[in-house]
């Protein structure tokens, strides 16, 4: 990761300025954090396609969901929306996210407006024209703009609930995972307030939020957030400092610990092991181009690694593979490297195909690996075909590629727990869900590198693109009671920002179904 000197972000590698983070205005880069500072700028914008009237209309109608969430409690449900769609006019529609419209086609036209002055930002030179020639799949936010012969747009999951007072926030404009929800009643995420950074938790069952550490009154006041990483026990929070914190849930026990005090020291990512043999262990990378064990139970660090390149995401293998973590970063490869080594491996498995740096990464328990990249894809691969690539490291070891409308950089991404979906975002506004065991995905033979492409016996991809206004700065899911999975979103904007849930009914987890 890059602390860029927003003035230039254009310019060549070699005229790159770090820069302290608190002089960064980039949480406002790649479009503003307000929906009504984007109409402002939309009118003047010498490209603009909404009229005066059409945005005096949108404002009018904001005012009265003002008004309508008091009585709501500032949540939407199905019945929320239902009941208010009998207030509007037959041609007015309400969206996810409770905000009224006019017209669907006007809200559309907002959204192509918000496209046309979104700039994703890339480090490498021509990365996003090289990455789009290797797309297999490129998505679209709704219907009518897809090869029905490969991609159908499905209802896979539905609209569950929006709460319009929680409002997450993005510190910096690249590093994106700051919500996460552990269980039925916990999404955690941070708030910045005039004083100082604070981590809240969302209970969605009684939407009431609670703040879970305030660090306004501590000796970390001035601890600029970057990242966070949680699990029903432990909160474990990087800082732009290089200072670690964790949080005992069950024991309010609070400790920190200095990881480093180098200038570019931010931390950037906190891997939590799902696997009891490294409960106690957390890995975390940080722009000094470290990775670190490190025993959150003693407070020490177990091990340091120094790269030749700065990590941005961590993620680790299932239960068959557990001793694997897939690292990315500043780099356009990808590398899978063991863990119990006392020194990183010197022939890790080398994943390719980016024409970018990574920020976002997920494993799944079927053998596929997910990474979304600022070259604006999504590439797909399954560990059972990477041992060649360790003998060809130039050769391109993707299995299918993906992205969707923006062409944007992708900085968030998950997999389901039973590996069956996949979730990613772009940076503003679109999140796309796909069901893996459709458009070919289904029907990867081992033997093969990859998959005849494109078969036409294959069934279509089959993805739903859910549709917000707002920076994603989180996805998450979790598995909730009667056979329920729930996909968290969280959303920055003053204006529109908060948690969206959708959900799937007829879900079994797949450790469950082991035993059934």
């Amino acid at each position: 990761m890059n602390l860029l000197n927003t003035e230039h972000l254009w310019s060549n590698q070699d005229s790159f300025l770090d820069i302290p983070p608190q002089e960064l205005q980039a949480r406002d880069y790649e479009l503003e954090n307000d929906l009504f500072e984007f109409f402002y700028k939309s009118l003047i914008h010498k490209d603009n396609l909404l009229k005066g009237d059409q945005l005096s209309s949108i404002i009018n109608l904001y005012e009265e969901r003002e008004q309508y969430l008091e009585h709501c409690n500032h949540q939407i449900t199905r019945k929320v929306i239902q009941k208010i769609k009998q207030t509007l006019s037959e041609s007015a529609m309400i969206d996810s996210q409770g905000l009224m419209w006019p017209s669907e086609g006007l809200r559309n036209k907002v959204l192509s407006q918000r496209s046309n002055l979104f700039h994703s930002y890339t480090h490498l030179p021509d990365s996003h024209r090289l990455a789009n020639l290797t797309v297999d799949f490129k998505l679209q936010p709704h219907s009518g703009h897809y090869d029905s012969k490969f991609m159908q747009i499905q209802p896979l999951f539905e609209f569950h609930k929006f709460f319009t007072l929680p409002k997450p926030d993005v510190t910096h404009f690249q590093l994106r995972h700051l919500v996460y929800c552990v269980d039925k009643n916990s999404v955690f995420y941070i708030e910045n307030g005039p004083e100082s950074s604070r981590i809240m938790r969302l209970d969605p069952e009684t939407n009431k939020i609670y703040t879970q550490l305030d660090l306004v009154n501590s000796q970390f006041a001035d601890l600029k957030i970057s990242t966070i990483s949680a699990n029903r026990s432990l909160i474990s929070i990087g800082s732009f400092n290089g200072t670690l914190l964790t949080y005992d849930l069950h024991t309010n026990r609070f400790q920190e610990y200095l990881l480093t005090n180098h200038l570019d020291g931010i931390i950037t990512y906190i891997l939590m092991s799902r696997h009891r043999s490294f409960a106690n262990q957390l890995m975390i990378s940080s722009n000094d181009k470290f990775l670190r064990s490190f025993d959150y139970t003693t407070n020490q660090v177990i091990k340091a690694d120094k790269l030749d390149f700065a990590i941005n995401t961590i993620c680790e293998g299932p239960v068959s593979e557990q001793s694997q973590v897939l690292i990315s970063g500043d780099t356009q490869n990808s590398f899978i490297i063991d863990r119990r080594l006392p020194k990183l491996s010197a022939l890790p498995i080398i994943l390719t195909g980016h024409y970018d740096y990574t920020f976002a990464s997920d494993w799944n328990i079927n053998h596929l690996i997910a990474t979304g990249n600022q070259d604006g894809t999504v590439r797909i691969y399954d560990t059972r075909y990477l041992s060649n690539t360790t003998k060809n490291p130039s050769g391109n070891s993707t299995l299918f590629t993906f992205s969707g409308k923006l062409n944007g950089a992708i900085r968030n991404l998950k997999f389901d727990d039973t590996g069956n979906y996949l979730a990613f975002a772009e940076s503003i506004d679109n999140v796309y869900l796909i069901d893996l065991k459709s458009g070919g995905l289904e029907n990867i033979d081992p033997g093969l590198m990859r998959p005849p492409t494109p078969p036409s016996f294959r069934i279509p991809l089959q993805y739903q693109p859910i549709s917000c206004i707002g920076k994603i700065t989180g996805l998450s899911f979790i598995p909730s009671e009667s056979n329920t999975q729930v996909l968290t979103i969280g959303i920055t904007d003053f204006s529109s920002g908060g948690i969206l849930q959708y959900k799937i009914d007829n879900y079994v987890d797949p450790q469950i179904a082991a035993f059934i």
